[in-house]
């Protein structure tokens, strides 16, 4: 063969084989980055709630929209159903808490419902393969007077991207592994655990009160992060780090659990002592409050309600612990006394500086750790003011 020939049967090939890469090449793009179709036609103004179950959970996510507010409340509900033991059924656990900035970005990015592409009308032979014949999930979107089902089946090998379908029929979906994966894990990804969302900056004055007494802190130069510090409105001119401090720390405080709407801390026989209230003003308006409130139980519980969380939250007690026994010094107020050493959760003190409870200094400690169905409000009595106030 001559050499002409060898070098014109070699370019051949590499052109074949260039063909072929180039192919292959836009195959794989088309698969990572296929064209999403909308599901189920949903924006967020219509949408009232969404809603995955699966054998052993229930998700629900419901828009609340009040007068007064321009953006909509999500109200995340998870309803828990744990398996038999020893041949008995256990009840249901349910708890109820507000969504989160990642719960918004989650609709804003999931709404209207979208899958990442559509595999068209299949056999009932590959809708057994695919897991959508007797599925053990099921999503429910509620649009206006609309409502979508869905049932989801098996997932894809390495995206684990779910397989779904119309409870009516008709095509099959794959929806992102994302979807169903932020739903299941809603109470951990979508709980609102800060006690605020605004941010420090976006505050003017924080008027503290706590033991008797009342300050108000103006927050200067509040948009220059270098220059940005709190002080003492009836002193204005002199700086004082405490105060900064101490609410950074308050800023620390993360709801643990959301007590049921409506449900009030401790019982009839163990009733919460008031620690402080924080109302925050932002151009003399109103913009934010913090109640906490302490229970004399063994161990000692701290709980929050805020603008933010609605319901009572309860609170780590090592930081709220912190919290009260700081704010003293904030008021201008004498430390307390030493605590017992009897310590407890986080190296938290289970003591309270030797505070009583008003009208029932020899009561028995509560019922620490018990916690009331959703909808159960406890008849708590009214919370009581801290003796402590000089």
């Amino acid at each position: 063969m001559k050499k002409s020939h060898v070098a014109v049967y070699g370019v051949l090939a590499l052109a074949g084989l260039a063909a072929a890469y180039t192919t292959w090449l836009e195959g794989e793009q088309t698969e990572q980055r296929p064209e999403e179709v909308v599901a189920f036609d949903c924006n967020e103004r219509e949408l009232r709630w969404l809603e995955l179950r699966t054998e052993r959970k229930t998700t629900k996510i419901e828009v609340r929209r009040e007068s007064g507010r321009d953006k909509a409340l999500h109200w995340v509900t998870v309803t828990e159903r744990p398996r038999a033991e020893g041949g008995e059924s256990r009840p249901e656990q349910t708890e109820e808490f507000v969504g989160n900035q990642p719960l918004d970005e989650f609709l804003s990015r999931n709404m209207p419902l979208k899958a990442l592409r559509s595999l068209g009308e299949i056999s009932q032979a590959r809708l057994t393969e695919l897991g959508l014949v007797r599925p053990t999930i099921r999503l429910q979107i509620q649009c206006g007077s609309r409502r979508g089902t869905f049932r989801i089946g098996g997932s894809t090998f390495g995206s684990e991207d779910r397989y779904a379908r119309a409870a009516s029929g008709g095509p099959v979906y794959l929806f992102p592994a994302a979807l169903v994966r932020d739903l299941e894990g809603a109470d951990f990804r979508f709980m609102q655990r800060e006690l605020a969302r605004m941010q420090e900056s976006e505050i003017d004055e924080a008027r503290v009160t706590a033991f008797g007494r009342s300050k108000t802190l103006i927050h200067r130069n509040r948009l220059s992060p270098r220059e940005a510090e709190w002080v003492d409105s009836a002193d204005r001119n002199r700086r004082n780090e405490i105060y900064g401090n101490w609410l950074d720390r308050v800023r620390g405080l993360r709801a643990q659990e959301y007590l049921a709407p409506g449900a009030e801390p401790g019982s009839a026989t163990s009733r919460p002592t008031r620690v402080l209230e924080i109302v925050y003003r932002t151009g003399g308006r109103e913009t934010g409050r913090l109640e906490l409130v302490r229970l004399d139980t063994t161990p000692i519980e701290y709980f929050a309600r805020s603008d933010v969380t609605r319901s009572w939250v309860e609170v780590p007690r090592s930081v709220a612990t912190e919290v009260e026994q700081d704010v003293r010094p904030v008021l201008g107020l004498e430390p307390l006394p030493a605590p017992p050493s009897t310590v407890s959760d986080g190296g938290a003190p289970s003591g309270d500086g030797g505070a009583t409870r008003v009208g029932d200094a020899g009561a028995p400690r509560g019922d620490s750790g018990t916690r009331r169905p959703v909808g159960e409000a406890a008849d708590a009595g009214p919370v009581a003011e801290d003796p402590h106030g000089h």
